[in-house]
């Protein structure tokens, strides 16, 4: 099936950004050495960046779609030189624990009781 000009037109132009704006980060990025921070839940690691970069700073989305990776280039002290900065977030409770006999007399039992790791469903809708 044949795709519109117009439509083939804005296809072309998305990849050209896109192109571009990966170019520019080769350039931008190529060999300046990076520093990753991972905040406890993305409105603190919103927080750490924008403070961080003075709110210069690109967002771009994570491989969830909670997550977002907050980037910027600034002199980090430890390294003595201007790193490219990127922060970002985990969310929820990837494990819990649960006890493997959910049957007990004795809450008191529950103290040697066995436990087994679980994936907790929160972070099953996450991917």
């Amino acid at each position: 099936q044949r795709i519109p000009p117009a439509i083939q037109q804005m296809i072309d132009n998305m990849k050209r950004r896109q192109a571009d704006r990966e170019r520019r980060d080769r350039e931008d990025f190529g060999q300046i050495p990076r520093v990753l921070m991972v905040a406890e839940k993305p409105s603190v690691a919103k927080l750490i960046a924008e403070h961080l970069s003075g709110g210069r700073l690109r967002t771009r989305r994570g491989q969830s779609r909670a997550n977002q990776i907050f980037e910027f280039i600034k002199y980090f002290e430890p390294a003595r030189e201007k790193c490219k900065l990127m922060v970002t977030s985990v969310v929820g409770h990837i494990f819990g624990l649960d006890f493997e006999d959910n049957r007990c007399k004795d809450l008191a039992d529950l103290f040697w009781a066995r436990t087994e790791k679980k994936v907790e469903d929160t972070s099953k809708k996450l991917r």
